[in-house]
């Protein structure tokens, strides 16, 4: 009786021959013929799905019924991720910066209608557009559009008041240093324009850990032996410098401000804003740093037809040493022709790198700067003496400096 033989696993060789070539009755050569053929073959087979890409076997094997449908929903899939990819990219406007910025805009309800509006318009978008920044207004009263939160308790003139206004608009954004990673708090009034890209650029030279403050520095030096901050072309104040002025408690600081022995009187009574805040910072030893690029006085250049804005606004936006941050006494329709100038510029977001740019050329720029800026200070030191009568003889220079330097 014959054994019964084992029959041939699924998948060997041995079945491939019997399917390929036929029964046992084959003569033994032929079988080993077509069993290397197979062996042959199927090596091959093997070396060509590692070697090509699937969309390359996608085309090699496009006989086979099923591949071409394949093929179609996989280019169908690469295509979706495109048109999705791009449209993510176009609609992106986000500008995200490395540090946050707090702007503490001071204003007035007279001017809520015009001033703020026209801010609202230009800069502040950019503040919006931010992943970083936000805008702070206060004013003498209420308002829900524009947003502005009143300064109680503060009323309307520019001198004690304003002052007043200051404490309960600096207490308002203490209270708001923990909405936001901020860096920086920048105090501004609503007749100033403020490039905020340049403003982050600027500001990343200062160490934001270290407390101190940096805008214009010279005004008062009458009130304040080396003179404070000149107020209006804006100045900030690093966090850590927020945290020290406050950390009495926003009460203590808000009588710390105003106790009538710590403002920067005259003797007609009147206080400076700026100098009585710049006191403050002297008593609490922190350091006022000059910060270049901040206009707190009025270009005087050759007018241009059908424009607000003189020769003079037009080389300083477009300058790059000092960078442009603010323009000061703008009206609103000077703030809309700086934001549209700066929106033309193709490098307002890319200023010229400094070493394209001549040497020489930059030092005139800075240098221009640097006289306008004294020019500034000179006839601040002259106009505030002459309004408290301290005004002496020889002790400050004529005025018409700054209107010959900026010329």
């Amino acid at each position: 009786m014959e054994s019964p033989r084992a029959s041939p696993r699924a998948g060997t060789l041995d079945t491939a021959y019997r399917n390929n070539c036929g029964a046992d009755s084959v003569p033994k050569p032929c079988r080993c013929f077509c069993c290397a053929v197979l062996v042959f073959l199927s090596v091959c087979q093997t070396l060509l799905m590692d070697r090509l890409d699937p969309v390359t076997l996608a085309v090699a094997f496009s006989h086979r019924p099923s591949r071409p449908a394949q093929r179609q929903d996989s280019m169908t899939n690469m295509t979706t991720r495109t048109v999705t990819t791009t449209t993510t990219t176009v609609t992106t406007t986000t500008t995200t910066y490395k540090f946050g910025v707090l702007y503490v805009l001071r204003s007035h309800s007279k001017n809520y209608g015009t001033k703020v509006v026209a801010t609202l318009d230009t800069w502040a978008k950019d503040v919006n557009n931010s992943g970083t920044d936000s805008l702070l207004m206060v004013g003498d009263k209420a308002s829900e559009n524009p947003p502005i939160l009143p300064a109680k308790g503060c009323g309307n003139d520019h001198w004690q008041q304003l002052t007043c206004k200051t404490g309960v608009a600096l207490q308002l954004a203490h209270e708001q240093l923990g909405l936001g990673n901020f860096s920086w708090i920048f105090v501004i009034d609503d007749d100033v324009y403020l490039h905020v890209a340049n403003v982050h650029r600027v500001l990343s030279n200062f160490d934001p850990s270290k407390i101190i403050a940096v805008g214009i520095v010279g005004c008062g030096g009458h009130l304040l032996p080396g003179g404070g901050l000149c107020g209006g072309g804006g100045y900030a104040l690093s966090r850590p410098a927020m945290e020290k002025i406050m950390a009495q408690g926003e009460p203590a600081f808000q009588k710390d401000l105003m106790e009538p022995s710590h403002l920067a009187k005259e003797r007609n009574g009147q206080a400076w804003d700026d100098i009585s805040f710049s006191k403050l910072l002297r008593r609490h030893h922190i350091p006022m740093l000059q910060m270049k690029g901040l206009y707190g006085w009025r270009l005087e250049g050759a007018q241009r037809n059908k424009s607000s804005l003189n020769s003079a606004y037009i080389k300083a936006i477009h300058q790059t040493e000092p960078l442009p941050l603010t323009f000061h006494y703008v009206n609103p329709e000077q703030k809309r022709e700086i934001h549209q100038e700066f929106q033309q510029m193709r490098s307002s977001f890319r200023p010229t790198p400094r070493r394209l740019t001549e040497k020489g050329q930059l030092e005139a720029l800075a240098s221009e700067y640097d006289s306008q800026l004294a020019c500034f200070i000179a006839n601040e030191r002259w106009r505030r003496a002459l309004s408290s009568d301290r005004l002496e003889a020889g002790s400050l220079p004529v005025s018409g400096t700054c209107a010959e330097a900026s010329g």
